[in-house]
Parts: structure tokens; sequence; C-alpha cells
């Protein structure tokens, strides 16, 4: 077997997690993830909602990508994010 191209700790154990849940799905069901079990994962997660074509709004940036970014666009849309 082919050593993983995933060579950060932590897109490996999202994308592990990623793969238990879907099992033999394309992507697993939105009830299928638990928050509980990615305790590690979360600071690292940004949601975002497609609120039609060519506009998005955070709703969910992780501290480790509000440090890593400077800012926290949780609730913002991308447009107003891009401004600050």
């Amino acid at each position: 077997m082919d050593p993983s191209p995933i060579t950060q700790p932590i897109i490996a154990e999202s994308y592990a997690y990623w793969q238990r849940k879907r099992g033999d799905r394309p992507m697993p069901a939105r009830a299928d993830l638990d928050p509980s079990e990615m305790k590690r994962i979360l600071p690292h997660v940004m949601l975002v909602d497609v609120l039609g074509p060519g506009r998005y709004r955070y709703r969910l940036v992780g501290t480790s990508c509000v440090v890593a970014h400077g800012i926290d666009a949780t609730g913002l849309t991308l447009d107003a994010a891009l401004k600050d």
C-alpha cells in the first residue's frame, strides 16, 4: 500500500473520520457527524453556507482558523470578511 499523500496530522485525522462516517456512501449524512467525536478537529473547521450564486456566509470558523487568518468571520458573508 502506498503511503498517504496527506502529511498534516490534523488533515489525516479529519479524512479518516470522514471516511469512517461515510461508509460506502459518497459522503456522510449530517446526522453521522458528532462534534463530541471531533474535539481535536473542530478548531480547524470552517462551515460555509451557500446563500445563492456567488454568495457565501461563514457559519462557523474554528479557533485555529481565526488565529491563522487573523479574523473571526463567523456570521459574516465572504464579501464582508474580505473587506476587513
